[in-house]
């Protein structure tokens, strides 16, 4: 029951989702004011806290605002945490700006199957066209999941602009 105070309170908050999770945030933010932003943005930076704290703070900024930077975004998808990475993989999608197009592009190169993955859902749900060179070779990635949304985002793009290069393709992998 002990939540702690400030933003710590707003962070450990259960259920953030519901209606009286958001509530009870709201409130939170209107007691701290100002520093609500600068506070969350520490946290998302500070690589000693747990990633979920980090990752609850971007849900928070997702949810609250203020909007991050693009230079934040930038970091983040090179975090040395693999929870970061795929929570900005996926909030990157939500958001309405061409730019990220690239920075999800960045994230189908990762060394993790689950960022790779949900950068493929991503670039589809933000109506971004993946380049055909990144999503290639994802189509014979060994994790089956990354594999089925690389499919899922190749067929947002017209098919005279892969279906020779993948039928043709010398990966049997591919080639199915």
């Amino acid at each position: 029951t002990e939540l702690g105070e400030g933003i710590d309170r707003a962070l450990r908050q259960p259920q953030p989702t519901s209606s009286w999770g958001r509530q009870r945030i709201a409130k939170v933010r209107e007691q701290v004011g100002n520093t609500w932003g600068p506070q969350l943005f520490h946290i998302i930076r500070d690589t000693s806290r747990k990633p979920e704290e980090r990752t609850g703070a971007l849900d928070l900024l997702q949810l609250f605002g203020p909007s991050p930077s693009s230079d934040l975004w930038s970091d983040l998808t090179s975090d040395s945490e693999a929870l970061v990475r795929a929570k900005v993989a996926f909030l990157l999608g939500l958001r309405n700006d061409p730019g990220v197009a690239g920075q999800l592009v960045t994230l189908l190169k990762d060394r993790d199957a689950a960022v790779r993955r949900i950068a493929c859902e991503s670039l589809v749900r933000g109506g971004h066209q993946p380049p055909l060179a990144s999503l290639l070779p994802l189509l014979a990635d060994r994790d089956r999941q990354v594999a089925f949304a690389a499919r899922r985002a190749l067929e947002t793009v017209p098919p005279e602009q892969w279906q020779e290069k993948v039928l043709t393709h010398h990966d049997v992998r591919i080639f199915l």
